[in-house]
């Protein structure tokens, strides 16, 4: 997933465009990777916690 940032703000954006907040052009590009866990195994491990 990419995401595109205003560097003064830092507010995420889906696309290249111009900050809502401060009218400052956003560029910088952010590279987001999503890792997925069973569900079981995140269960156990709340359990062995309590």
């Amino acid at each position: 997933m990419e995401k595109f940032y205003c560097e003064y703000c830092r507010i995420l954006y889906n696309e290249e465009t111009t900050c809502l907040n401060c009218g400052k052009k956003v560029e910088k590009k952010l590279k987001i990777e999503v890792h997925y866990q069973s569900m079981q195994k995140d269960k156990m491990e709340q359990d062995d916690t309590l």
